[in-house]
């Protein structure tokens, strides 16, 4: 009875070098999806404003109008989508709450 050695063969070497590019890969964009969408209210004014609106509008509102901040770093105004005008609140995290 013969033992293999447990060596590693030729092609592996390549074949770790891939996964650990695709994992290493896979970490930084969950480190990007993990920040928050949206800047805080004292962080810039207009440009946090702009911000917040750009989520809104990457997540298919448009008509987006009268974004006042609130102490808590959401954001609060009006917005169409689908044909039907809401009043939105997205919070620091980038969540959207339709009502």
């Amino acid at each position: 009875m013969s033992f293999r050695s447990w060596s590693t063969p030729k092609a592996c070497p390549g074949l770790l070098a891939l996964l650990l590019a695709i994992a290493g890969a896979t970490s930084a964009w969950a480190q990007v999806v993990q920040q928050p969408i949206t800047p805080a209210p004292g962080a810039g004014g207009t440009n946090a404003e702009a911000g917040a609106r750009r989520t809104l509008e990457r997540s298919g509102y448009r008509d987006v109008r009268g974004l006042t901040a609130n102490s808590d770093g959401s954001w609060t105004g009006r917005a169409t989508r689908g044909n039907v005008e809401w009043t939105i609140t997205i919070d620091s995290h980038g969540n959207i709450i339709e009502r």
